[in-house]
């Protein structure tokens, strides 16, 4: 079975301000707003129809009431199968990092649109202000470091420390300026993960193996 390629961050990231526009006072078990749930609906929709990807599944919730709950585009194209809430993903660890950067953002510690260079102030950021949004969706301009080149690619399985990993993009040119476009690179989601470990002092996996299974299990 071919499954679908994983859902942009960017598609997280832009339901979280819908999240945070919906009445604050309602009731927790309230029937979710068919409105809220339409338009949450109609993102998902535009990713699939922007994005290079066969299908996502979608969940979003809000306390215990769930908004959306569905999936979308194929999980086998050769078979025609379609994507259902309950397809089986590929798990990776960008949409866990995503998620514990907007419970930050939930305890009001950070803001998706905060300058990265003033809260990781070490690394070399050229002049350019980029924001915490910029550095998860791919738009920051900063080069991928699993692409430099042969010798570097020689020795992608090598375990690096994290300052080691930064070293390796840290000073480089910018692609581009950041959030003039879109362009993959897993440099910003790395210099997220240590935003994340300085926010909350812990290790990332440490986080993320507790504090998300909490949230989870809390409802």
């Amino acid at each position: 079975m071919r499954l679908p390629r994983s859902v942009p961050l960017a598609l997280l990231f832009a339901a979280a301000p819908l999240l945070s526009q919906a009445p604050s006072q309602a009731p927790s078990r309230q029937a979710p707003s068919r409105a809220l749930a339409a338009r949450l609906d109609s993102i998902a929709r535009a990713a699939l129809a922007s994005e290079p990807m066969a299908g996502l599944s979608v969940a979003v919730l809000r306390g215990r009431d769930t908004l959306l709950l569905a999936g979308y585009g194929s999980a086998d194209i050769g078979l025609g199968a379609p994507v259902t809430p309950a397809t089986t993903f590929r798990v990776i660890g960008m949409p866990v990092l995503a998620a514990a950067l907007l419970q930050q953002v939930e305890a009001g510690r950070l803001r998706l649109d905060d300058d990265a260079s003033r809260l990781l102030p070490d690394f070399p950021w050229q002049g350019r202000r980029v924001t915490v949004r910029q550095l998860m969706d791919a738009t920051s301009g900063l080069p991928d470091y699993h692409y430099l080149g042969d010798p570097h690619l020689a020795r992608r399985g090598v375990p690096k420390a994290q300052d080691e990993v930064t070293a390796l993009f840290a000073g480089l040119p910018f692609t581009h300026e950041p959030g003039a476009k879109w362009q993959w690179t897993i440099s910003g989601f790395h210099l997220a993960g240590g935003l994340l470990e300085r926010l909350t002092g812990k290790p990332y996996g440490d986080y993320s193996a507790g504090a998300l299974a909490r949230r989870a299990t809390s409802g």
